[in-house]
């Protein structure tokens, strides 16, 4: 009997089971990572992990780096602070002794007083002691105000130096990073060195006021941040 060929025969399903299939996998492209605000950008340099190695982290603490928590009224919304600065907690012992010295000096004249058995009246004794403790209280106070609210700031666009001379009067000053031509760091005495505590001269342009921040601590690390933010703006600049 001849032979006939049949070419639209279905195929085996087992033999399709059988035979390997190769999946060749899909391309997938992956989305570019949107660019981080300066707000994210940390610890890029040497210079920030310093910074924030050195930070303080207490309410009353004279170096912060990034702080989250503080703001300023004329702060720009884009506008990231990078350093909060204050003196250096060691310049503020002169007015704490002679606090101390007040709270004891009437301690140690009233025994003297009775000793010589001078006529005293309680009652103006202790009118005495209220004026007095008054206007030693006046007197600390005043001081931690001055030294709390006298504040140097380094923002990603400028630097700001906050001067407080009272309650209802404080003077603010800015000048962009832009506008700064040098800035130099300076520590002068024993204790400057010790306590590595210094001032930050800031020298901006002929129509500006030039800057200087007081007894910072570390002034050298301050006067470098402030030199790498004036880098970043001439390369934003020549890329323009």
């Amino acid at each position: 009997m001849p032979r006939i060929a049949v070419d639209n025969l279905e195929p085996d399903s087992k033999s399709v089971l059988t035979q390997p299939v190769e999946v060749k996998p899909e391309k997938t492209t992956l989305a570019e990572p949107p660019a981080l605000a300066n707000s994210q950008i940390k610890n890029e340099t040497a210079v920030d992990k310093e910074l924030e190695e050195k930070s303080g982290t207490s309410l009353l603490a004279a170096f912060k780096a990034f702080p989250q928590s503080i703001t300023f009224s004329d702060k720009e919304p884009d506008e990231d602070i990078i350093l909060l600065l204050r003196a250096h907690i060691i310049t503020t012992l002169p007015w704490i002794l002679a606090t101390l010295g007040l709270i004891v000096l009437p301690l140690i004249i009233l025994p003297l007083v009775s000793m010589l058995h001078l006529p005293v009246n309680p009652g103006t004794v202790f009118v005495f002691f209220l004026l007095w403790y008054a206007g030693t209280f006046s007197y600390a106070f005043i001081n931690f105000l001055s030294w709390y609210f006298n504040v140097y700031i380094v923002t990603s666009g400028r630097v700001v130096d906050v001067d407080w001379y009272s309650i209802i009067y404080r003077k603010v000053s800015a000048a962009q990073i832009s506008h700064i031509e040098d800035v130099s760091s300076s520590a002068i005495g024993v204790l400057a060195g010790v306590f590595d505590y210094g001032n930050v001269a800031i020298q901006t342009a002929a129509e500006e006021e030039n800057f200087e921040f007081e007894a910072v601590p570390h002034p050298q690390l301050v006067s470098k941040k402030i030199q790498e933010l004036m880098e970043i703006e001439d390369q934003e600049k020549e890329g323009r």
